[in-house]
């Protein structure tokens, strides 16, 4: 048996299917795609596949909630794919039998090969080596699923070792409201640079993308840039009353059309006057 299989791909986001899609195809796997936690299940159990790539943040059905039901009755390999990266969410995506986690922004390659190193893992009879990790007396050795502090042994159970190995060898190096708006336009310049696009009309498409993601990847620099100028006293603020309701209702409006593409119900109820 090689490293190819059947995968199923689980995100909301369509782009993030093309990109990953690509690097599949190219490695000889083939795929189906789901877009929200109820479709995930389903395929899931329909189609068997041999792994999973599963975003922990989806419409009806979040990732974590997907991931328990399925270990109730399957063991598929399922990489989590998320934009939230604080080690809470690593911790419980890995207690629940998640086989591996990747953090937004990622590259398409470093997908792929996650995937071929998760389903070499699951080979019968295969035994994986990882060197140690230390770090100023601290000491994880997976092979030997042992945790040492100076020298000495710490009680560990084989899952606390695997999520502390995993944490020590993945430290997060990018702010969280960064992860989901760079992971679009990175995914998509390294499909365009690595040839990946086969006909001009997705080039242009992709191009697009890239160009509306990067405006709001601008946008949020620009607030957060407006924040730390506040909170260093920079700039001043100052206090003016308004009408809650006014505010309320234009940021209903704003939100209703993207609540009802992701089948959301989106409402809003005024306050009483007074």
């Amino acid at each position: 048996m090689g490293t190819t299989g059947h995968i199923l791909i689980c995100d909301d986001q369509p782009i993030i299917h093309e990109t990953i899609i690509a690097y599949l195809k190219a490695d000889g796997f083939t795929y189906d795609s789901a877009f929200d936690g109820e479709e995930a299940l389903r395929k899931a159990l329909e189609i068997k596949p041999d792994l999973i790539i599963l975003d922990l943040m989806m419409p009806k059905t979040n990732g974590i909630d997907v991931c328990r039901t399925l270990r109730k009755t399957s063991d598929v390999p399922i990489i989590m794919l998320t934009a939230k990266g604080e080690e809470i969410d690593r911790i419980l995506g890995l207690e629940l039998g998640a086989d591996d986690y990747i953090v937004k922004p990622f590259s398409p390659r470093e997908v792929v090969a996650r995937v071929k190193a998760v389903l070499r893992r699951r080979m019968p009879n295969h035994l994986e080596s990882r060197p140690a990790l230390r770090y100023d007396g601290l000491e994880i050795n997976l092979s030997a699923y042992e945790v040492r502090l100076n020298g000495n042994l710490v009680p560990c159970t084989p899952k606390e070792v695997e999520v502390l190995y995993f944490l020590a060898a993945h430290p997060g190096q990018v702010s969280h409201e960064f992860h989901t708006p760079v992971s679009a336009p990175r995914a998509l310049a390294e499909t365009l640079l690595d040839d990946m696009v086969p006909d001009e009309e997705t080039k242009k498409r992709y191009y697009g993308h890239m160009l509306h993601e990067t405006m709001r990847l601008s946008r949020l620099i620009n607030d957060l840039l407006m924040l730390s100028r506040l909170q260093s006293g920079a700039v001043s603020t100052q206090r003016e009353a308004f009408q809650i309701n006014e505010l309320m209702g234009s940021v209903a409006d704003r939100y209703t059309v993207l609540a009802a593409e992701k089948n959301i119900t989106f409402s809003f109820s005024p306050l009483p006057a007074g």
